[in-house]
């Protein structure tokens, strides 16, 4: 894994957060691929308009040393869910020195 080049680490409660939100776009994109929700039905169950719900979706490919740095702690303490979903790279590498070493 990457190391993180920023001194300050994540709040365990907002990593927990994060995780969360991470968590939530993996169900939503699973129960999309699989037929059984469209984007207006998920989005009403979460209480979500449809243009957020879009905007947390790539959230389910973010990189996996993303999610190690975020779940361990070594992930930089000004990460939140806008900075993870403002124009989130495609790609592992490019969302990795991004987010991670910046």
């Amino acid at each position: 894994m990457r190391t993180n080049l920023r001194a300050a680490r994540l709040d365990p409660a907002a990593a927990q957060a994060l995780l969360a939100g991470i968590a939530r776009s993996r169900r939503w994109i699973g129960e999309l691929l699989a037929g059984s929700a469209s984007i207006a039905a998920l989005a009403e169950q979460a209480g979500l308009d449809q243009r957020h719900l879009r905007r947390l979706l790539p959230l389910a490919c973010l990189s996996p040393h993303i999610v190690e740095a975020i779940a361990n702690g070594t992930a930089p303490a000004n990460l939140t869910l806008s900075a993870l979903t403002s124009a989130l790279p495609h790609d592992w590498a490019s969302q990795e020195q991004r987010l991670l070493i910046g």
